[in-house]
């Protein structure tokens, strides 16, 4: 972000800009939750400053003269947004609670408006200062409304869920799997990739990372959506916005580190489900002692038996568990497996 800065600075334009263009960069490549992470101590250090910038910036003899034009300019932009964020949340294929929720969480004005707006400042004359000050006031003020506005939408869209699920029969099966929590896998690994097919051929959400680099490299090339990441570093599911993850899928064990994780694990995500898939029985025992529902891959593909009882998990019925196995048999040219799989999982159960 530096150097992009440095860049732009050279050719006349502004270091924002070209800071803020390399975010746009690495935001679009598979190690943007691991730069997240990495500059997440900063990031609230400069946001305060850069509010304290916003605050020192407004003209306060002014403000005080036109303070109803700087109400009326908060209010509409937190309406207006609000409106167009329901509107293209729905238009997007979102529930009707989820795009009220959406449409008041987004309703504030952008930080990105006040950095253009004091570069056009600095580098023009054609913003008068009421303009400036006003507008300044009027993003700031829908910023600080923020909060209480998002739990009014959050409020309002769980009155709104409550009133369509009462108007729907009871939920059964498929009907009760949450699909906003994601399962987040470690490792693409075959096993691991097996979890992403299934996940992927039932339509639930999922966050890949790998911190091999060759096992990384691989499964981009071959088309999964996978961020760079470590197992061993808890921050990053945070940082990946899977903090309320349904489940864990570890697809390249390391038992000294899920046993050290374990502790932590089961603090910070007490009702998190993790699974493993191990080649032998005694790692498999090892596994389990940890809380975690170890599996011993028998048949092949490698990891089917995870994957299988992963969708299980999710509320997949066993008619179409079975239908999955039997189509990655096919798949894998290997034999059907699915009665003696579907047994396990009873048993484990």
């Amino acid at each position: 972000m530096l150097g992009a800065a440095s860049i732009t600075g050279l050719i006349g334009l502004s270091l924002t800009l070209g800071a803020f263009l390399a975010g746009l960069a690495v935001s679009g490549t598979p190690f943007r939750h691991q730069v997240q992470m990495e500059t997440g101590p900063f990031r609230g250090l400069l946001l305060s400053f850069f509010f304290m910038s916003v605050g020192l910036s407004v003209e306060i003899g002014v403000l005080a003269t036109y303070w109803p034009l700087a109400l009326a300019g908060a209010a509409s932009i937190i309406l207006v947004k609000s409106v167009f964020g329901i509107i293209a949340a729905r238009l997007n294929g979102w529930t009707a609670p989820g795009s009220l929720r959406l449409g008041f969480l987004l309703a504030q004005g952008s930080e990105f408006t006040l950095v253009v707006l004091s570069i056009l400042v600095m580098t023009t004359d054609v913003i008068p200062p009421l303009f400036e000050t006003i507008t300044v006031a009027s993003v700031a003020l829908s910023l600080a409304l923020a909060p209480s506005w998002s739990s009014l939408g959050i409020w309002l869209s769980r009155r709104l869920a409550e009133r369509m699920k009462e108007a729907l029969p009871p939920a059964t099966g498929d009907d009760l799997i949450d699909r906003r929590k994601p399962i987040v896998i470690f490792g693409l690994t075959p096993a691991g990739r097996l979890v992403v097919d299934a996940l992927k051929d039932h339509d639930l959400p999922f966050v890949a990372f790998d911190a091999d680099p060759q096992r990384f490299m691989s499964a981009v090339a071959d088309g999964y959506q996978v961020s760079f990441g470590d197992a061993a570093n808890l921050r990053l599911i945070e940082a990946a916005g899977a903090a309320d993850a349904q489940a864990v899928v570890i697809g390249a064990p390391r038992y000294e580190v899920s046993r050290d994780l374990t502790p932590a694990v089961e603090r910070q995500f007490p009702s998190l489900t993790r699974f493993v898939s191990v080649d032998d029985p005694e790692d498999q025992q090892r596994f389990s002692e940890l809380g975690m529902r170890a599996w011993l891959s028998k048949s092949a593909p490698s990891g089917i038996e995870m994957a299988a009882d992963v969708l299980r998990h999710q509320g997949i019925s066993d008619e179409r568990v079975v239908e999955w196995i039997s189509r990655e048999a096919d798949r894998f040219d290997t034999d059907d497996m699915s009665d003696t799989i579907i047994g396990a999982m009873d048993e484990a159960a």
